[in-house]
């Protein structure tokens, strides 16, 4: 619809599945809570429905209320949120079909994140994926454990790949070798 045209339609034109009674409820909370964003489902010129996002608020012109709301579009986000659903499910189907794993490490908030496959292959049994770097170090084979700090450390501060082979020990004292790379 051309904006000339979606501009001069009431709520109930455009949501014509709502009942008058659902429109008067979100009129009033809006008014009660001072604005509302929501979401919901209008339809194009040509009958399809689309998602959109509202945010609503009444203001007093010349002491009449009425409701200024954006409108905003969400099939382009939507589309972006499925096609970045369906990729992580691809990368999950290859790591696991490689028996890989994934970690994340926030450097400004120091917060470490790794998968499952991670935290299997460390051993570890708590459903916690995040927490310090020291969370998964401090399961790294003593004598393996500064060399690889340091290197992590070298590798991202110079942006190179980090490459590096250590063990880990896990809870029952068993050795894993473990070779990571990232960046």
């Amino acid at each position: 619809r051309k904006r000339r045209t979606l501009t001069a339609l009431t709520i109930g034109q455009l949501r014509p599945e709502e009942r008058p009674d659902d429109i008067a409820d979100l009129m009033r909370r809006a008014t009660e809570q001072g604005g509302l964003v929501f979401e919901t489902t209008y339809a194009r010129a040509d009958g399809t429905p689309f998602p959109v996002e509202i945010s609503t608020r009444p203001i007093d012109v010349h002491g009449k209320r009425i409701f200024v709301s954006i409108v905003r579009d969400l099939t382009a986000a939507r589309r972006v949120e499925r096609q970045l659903r369906e990729s992580r499910e691809l990368v999950d189907l290859a790591l696991e079909a490689s028996e890989a794993g994934a970690w994340t490490w926030d450097q400004v908030d120091k917060r470490f994140e790794w998968d499952d496959n991670v935290a299997t292959m460390f051993g570890q049994t708590s459903s916690t994926r995040v927490g310090p770097f020291s969370e998964l170090t401090g399961r790294m084979h003593p004598d393996d454990r500064e060399r690889v700090r340091e290197q992590i450390a070298r590798d991202v501060a110079t942006r190179e790949t980090v490459d590096s082979t250590y063990r880990v020990v896990l809870p029952n004292g068993e050795t894993r070798h473990i070779e990571g790379k990232g960046r």
